[in-house]
């Protein structure tokens, strides 16, 4: 089978959805899809620029499958400097609209196959043409699109998501076939770490206990409501990896003030793993503030913190009680740094239960990994054409 995937990342990124796309492209072609992966050119940082290798940088098999970097006009980074929110988005989306004039007609001309994408405009030009190039289309929700767009949800082969909630809320919105199939983990890069006490001791770690985070420091990431349960936890270093922009500058200003809080910035990814591992407390903070958190999303996190074997303290919300359970987790009241303080105090405190959750923890995500996703979109892709399509 081919397998056109489209995406409108940048490649490399600090993102998760970069990493999403590469660890998918090499679990579709391991899964026997000839795959080509098609993204636009892109204006990189500095830190980007650096990375040569893409598939070494993203821990993905060397040349598992083709990637095509497809021109774009992109002012988004100039936009941004100015500060006009209005001028950022109309840079972005003059940088989506050249690079989907550019993808679909090449995307057309191939041989037919799947076309896998996250870009609703792209899926939206390919859906009316399908056929007739003899291409089955389908999209990957990550949130609900805008009402003017659910046409799009209705005109494709399939709607693939993340979570239950969004799936729901896809098929009410028009998506007359949708796949639930959660983010994933690669488990071979977790296996054979060190012991915790091992994994500090390369790190150079004191022995005060750790409570980590990975990831962005967006608001929606309720990053916040960890920082500021830091100051209840003062025995404890609070260490948060990842980070860009404004973002990352505004959480290292507020460490200043908390001699607990650190702010590590954005490490390779395969730098994380053993920081996981040594970690006492892997943190999930998510908000309930916002419909994506809530309801929508499946943190790539959440699945490398069970893998790594510590315990995991997490929101209790709808989206993440669909991977995270109180069976292998500590769920706590999202926006609640006292909360969250307390559930990270429980885990130190009670090591053997929080050993077993744990353990659970990485019982049940061995089911979860990208190869498993990719073969269940494949089977998928390979259901029946809609009727009346």
């Amino acid at each position: 089978m081919n397998l056109h995937y489209i995406s409108n990342a940048r490649i490399p990124s600090e993102r998760a959805n970069t990493l999403q796309t590469m660890k998918m492209c090499e679990a579709f072609a391991r899964a026997g899809a000839k795959v080509t992966l098609f993204h636009p050119y892109r204006v990189q940082p500095k830190a980007m620029k650096a990375i040569t290798d893409v598939f070494a940088h993203f821990g993905v098999e060397k040349n598992s499958f083709t990637i095509r970097r497809l021109p774009a006009l992109d002012l988004l980074p100039a936009a941004e400097k100015t500060g006009i929110g209005a001028a950022a988005r109309g840079a972005f989306l003059l940088q989506t609209w050249t690079y989907t004039a550019i993808a679909v007609p090449l995307i057309a001309m191939m041989e037919k196959g799947v076309v896998f994408t996250r870009e609703i405009f792209a899926a939206a030009a390919l859906a009316p043409i399908r056929r007739a190039r003899g291409l089955k289309v389908l999209y990957e929700a990550h949130t609900l699109p805008n009402t003017k767009l659910s046409p799009v949800l209705r005109s494709v082969d399939g709607v693939v998501c993340v979570s239950e909630g969004l799936g729901t809320q896809l098929r009410e919105a028009g998506a007359k076939r949708v796949l639930v199939a959660p983010n994933g983990v690669d488990l071979a890069r977790f296996e054979n770490l060190p012991t915790r006490a091992e994994a500090r001791a390369r790190l150079g770690w004191d022995a005060r206990p750790v409570a980590a985070y990975t990831g962005q420091l967006f608001a929606w990431k309720g990053v916040a409501t960890l920082a500021a349960a830091a100051a209840r936890l003062p025995g404890v270093r609070v260490l948060l990896i990842g980070g860009t922009g404004k973002e990352l500058e505004d959480y290292r200003a507020k460490a200043k003030t908390c001699p607990n809080l650190e702010v590590a910035g954005q490490l390779p990814p395969a730098e994380i793993p053993l920081r996981l591992r040594a970690a006492d407390v892997l943190v999930l903070p998510n908000t309930s503030q916002d419909k994506e958190s809530r309801e929508h999303t499946s943190p790539l996190k959440l699945f490398e913190y069970m893998a790594s074997g510590t315990p995991v303290a997490a929101s209790d919300l709808p989206s993440i009680r669909e991977i995270a359970t109180p069976e292998n987790s500590r769920l706590f009241p999202p926006d609640d740094p006292v909360a969250l303080a307390a559930a990270v105090t429980w885990l130190l405190e009670h090591p053997g239960e929080a050993a077993d959750l744990a353990e659970r923890a990485r019982e049940d995500v061995q089911k979860r990994t990208w190869i498993n996703r990719a073969r269940a979109v494949l089977e998928f892709a390979k259901g029946r054409p809609l009727d009346g399509v």
